[in-house]
């Protein structure tokens, strides 16, 4: 346990000195490759988890880890130049997930897709096997359905990140050789339908959160704003960002009373949100919280109190832990 308050006192040191600052307002009326270049300089994250904590952290982020072990989404054997700028695709957990064992370990080098063809593994929902792209028999890991979402905006965010002409080897089945889209029009196409058909949901969010605290407070804006997808590679590729599309099912009542939320801490609220709850699986039980300088004596604090834009939350956890994390109210 005083391993993980160390750890949670580097992030919040990490994130008192601004990083948390980060969100889409620095994006608006840019398009394609101005609007790719500037999530990349935005929402890089300021550190990234020790080696040694990634599989446990991993784990603690998805769950059950039976049979299963941390991986990387883009290998780190795509990644041509870690000895000139680091391995830091390997250490950033907006890249790893927790895959079964009996894929990750035939893999290899294969990128993320859709399989058409013969089947050669299949495990806890995950499969390895083929499918024809341009005329070339090719390998591809294709993950559940409820998680294709969330693997297409990891893949989205480290794309962005990540030049695409200084990654190599199989990435070519999904990446392009250039500054923008970066992604092949397969590539587009299949991360794209991913992105729709298995929206954000809260758990991803939380996810989000947690994976922010660790990282110095810089999320993946993919989760966060999942329009901007659509604006560098989808129905709004060509126009100006101009901030985050309402979905037909956000802001929408049918008259009936709302169920109480008990969900956790989150990094994006709307304005017609009930409360944000002062609680969060990575901060320790017992925080006493502030909001913008104000101590709150409430475990929540209503949203309509606050009003729009970002707001600094602040914590004091027996132990002597502290630390800080910025939300915004949209």
């Amino acid at each position: 346990m005083r391993r993980w308050l160390l750890i949670l006192w580097v992030v919040a040191a990490a994130m008192a000195v601004g990083a948390a600052d980060v969100t889409d307002a620095g994006l608006r009326g840019k398009a394609d490759g101005e609007l790719k270049r500037a999530v990349g300089a935005l929402f890089r994250p300021p550190r990234l988890i020790e080696r040694g904590e990634l599989e446990r952290e991993v784990t603690r982020l998805w769950g059950d880890p039976t049979g299963s072990c941390a991986a990387c989404l883009a290998p780190v054997k795509w990644w041509e130049f870690a000895r000139q700028y680091g391995d830091t695709v390997g250490s950033n957990l907006y890249n790893n997930i927790l895959m079964p064992v009996a894929v990750e370990l035939q893999r290899d080098t294969w990128p993320v897709g859709n399989i058409t063809g013969k089947v050669v593994v299949e495990a806890n929902g995950w499969a390895m096997g083929h499918a024809e792209l341009y005329g070339v028999t090719t390998g591809f890991v294709e993950p559940p359905d409820h998680l294709k979402g969330d693997v297409a905006r990891m893949l989205f965010y480290m794309v962005t990140l990540y030049p695409s002409s200084l990654w190599g080897g199989k990435a070519v089945s999904m990446l392009e050789d250039n500054d923008y889209p970066s992604l092949t029009a397969h590539g587009q196409g299949t991360y794209i339908r991913w992105h729709h058909a298995d929206p954000v949901d809260e758990a991803e969010r939380a996810r989000n959160v947690s994976i922010a605290m660790l990282q110095g407070g810089v999320s993946n804006p993919f989760v966060d704003y999942p329009s901007l997808a659509d604006y560098l590679w989808g129905a709004y590729r060509g126009k100006p960002y101009g901030g985050e599309v309402q979905r037909p099912d956000e802001g929408q009542s049918g008259g009936e009373e709302e169920p109480e939320d008990n969900r956790p801490l989150r990094s994006v609220y709307r304005s017609g949100d009930g409360r944000v709850n002062l609680f969060h699986p990575a901060v320790p039980a017992g925080a006493q919280w502030s909001v913008d300088g104000h101590a709150v004596k409430e475990p929540w604090i209503a949203v309509e109190s606050m009003g729009r834009g970002v707001h600094q939350l602040e914590f004091a956890a027996p132990g002597g832990v502290k630390g800080m994390v910025k939300i915004e109210i949209r």
